[in-house]
């Protein structure tokens, strides 16, 4: 808009400063063609819509590759959430198309990138996870051994046979889920 004021008054000094009829006409003319070339029109929406699709289309193949990678997610974490990423692109891709202008177009877009962002939300650290598990079966195995201790129906050989099967099975346990 600067530019098209900027070349108005450029135009009508020129005409000012001209001394006769064809200097007059000469300077309207060139006036208005500095007038108009003011104006230049930027990408097609129709083409800005598709550029919006693309980057959509990059940060949900960025997003959906790091939940895949997430050790922390489980299975069923990281389908729920790579259905998230695909809910969101489609609703995203929706609001662009829905877009009339360069504004809206690239609202959808930046809108649509930080929703497909938000999908992936990592789950605990693996390592709070394999002492989160070590405590639950350090739990269920001074349960168990506790049950044996209390079992009438076992001699003392039984029992110690069943409590070192425990502590066995429990130190098993806690070796994998080091690994």
């Amino acid at each position: 808009i600067q530019g098209v004021a900027d070349a108005t008054t450029a135009a009508k000094n020129n005409v000012d400063k001209a001394s006769d009829n064809d200097g007059i006409a000469k300077a309207q003319a060139d006036g208005v063609n500095a007038i108009d070339g003011q104006h230049v029109s930027g990408t097609k929406v129709d083409d800005q819509k598709a550029n919006a699709k693309a980057e959509l289309d990059q940060a949900a193949a960025k997003v959906t590759e790091a939940i895949k990678n997430d050790a922390t997610l489980s299975a069923a974490d990281k389908a729920k959430q790579i259905q998230g990423v695909a809910d969101a692109t489609t609703a995203a891709k929706n609001n662009v198309d829905k877009a009339t202008d360069n504004d809206g177009i690239t609202k959808a877009q930046a809108d649509g990138i930080n929703n497909i962002d938000s999908q992936h939300v990592s789950g605990t650290k693996v390592d709070d996870q394999k002492t989160a598990a070590k405590a639950e079966l350090d739990q269920e195995a001074a349960k168990v051994t506790e049950a044996i201790k209390n079992d009438a129906t076992l001699s003392a050989a039984d029992k110690a046979k069943q409590i070192q099967g425990v502590a066995d099975t429990t130190t098993a346990a806690d070796r994998k889920s080091v690994v």
